[in-house]
């Protein structure tokens, strides 16, 4: 159970379905105050923002604003007159559960800014490609060559060096503009997200999947497949 004794969390809590796990639970509210005055508030959070706001000490009071914090996940989400402000909602899917933990900023900063600007989001889902290759432990100077290493050396499926190039490009063009607009293509960056996930599932999951599977197997039994092998 998360820790609820946080100065600014009431004991008291009120049930509702959670914006960031989706798990019907109870919710602590705490103190609507803030560091900064409420013109300074917008709706662009990060979980790193919202957690210092939540804690601090120093605070100015804003009214109108609610904070909950799940007992089933220990996240914030935030309300003003009952719109929901943090989490925004998005149309984005959730990241893959072995998603590395370094790229999970990037992916969610994406899922938060894709209904207003797809260009942006497309973006920074080429920086998580970035980090994901370097996960998978490719070389070379570029995001090109460093697939292109990883499909060398046999690292990736041709399925995967599809997507990772197609998020690549995409993700290119939204900064460098070319051939394709991405203004407002939401539909196409969706896609990256799942591509995202995808390759994650690919690459990473699968493999850990296996491996954890194969790691259960009698210590006899895998001797014996190591000196067959051998």
């Amino acid at each position: 159970m998360p820790d609820i004794t946080t100065p600014n969390i009431e004991t008291k809590p009120r049930s509702f379905e959670c914006p960031h796990c989706g798990a019907y639970a109870r919710q602590y509210k705490g103190e609507t105050y803030w560091l900064k005055k409420e013109k300074e508030i917008t709706d662009q959070f990060t979980e790193d923002n919202v957690n210092r706001l939540a804690n601090t000490k120093d605070m100015n009071h804003l009214n109108n604003y609610s904070i909950y914090r799940c007992e089933s996940c220990g996240k914030y989400s935030i309300w003003k007159l009952g719109e929901q402000l943090h989490p925004k909602d998005t149309t984005a899917p959730d990241p893959h559960d072995d998603l590395p933990t370094n790229i999970h900023r990037d992916y969610n900063e994406a899922a938060a800014v894709v209904d207003e600007s797809p260009r942006a989001a497309a973006a920074l889902l080429r920086l998580a490609i970035e980090k994901l290759v370097a996960h998978l432990g490719a070389e070379g100077g570029s995001l090109h060559q460093q697939i292109g290493d990883l499909v060398e050396r046999g690292e990736i499926s041709s399925n995967v060096q599809k997507a990772l190039d197609s998020v690549r490009v995409i993700g290119n063009e939204s900064v460098h503009p070319g051939v394709m607009d991405m203004e407002d293509d939401r539909e196409t960056v969706t896609v990256l997200f799942k591509l995202i996930n995808i390759i994650v599932e690919e690459t990473i999951a699968r493999e850990k999947m296996i491996d954890d599977m194969y790691s259960h197997l009698p210590e006899n039994k895998k001797e014996g497949i190591d000196s067959r092998d051998s």
